[in-house]
């Protein structure tokens, strides 16, 4: 009877050993990946901006080209 018992708790603490690392094998995917994830919400991040400063500067483009094209007019109607 101890002699089953001793072969119960050899297996038991196998497969605590086993699962501890697999556990760990899980953990460090987990934290590769949330390493991963704040990466990509840094470059989310920075897409974000320079789509905005991109926005911006289109914008102030067409005021600019608007401005110009009022100054053409104007000086077309006081030539005419």
């Amino acid at each position: 009877m101890i002699v089953v018992f001793e072969i119960l708790s050899f297996v038991l603490a196998v497969l605590l050993v086993l699962s501890i690392r697999k556990n760990m094998k899980i953990y460090d995917k987990l934290a590769k990946c949330e390493d991963e994830i704040s990466k990509l919400k840094e470059n989310q991040e920075k897409l974000k901006s320079a789509l905005e400063l991109g926005i911006q500067a289109l914008q102030s483009d067409e005021a600019e080209k608007l401005n110009l094209r009022l100054q053409n007019a104007k000086l077309l109607k006081d030539r005419g």
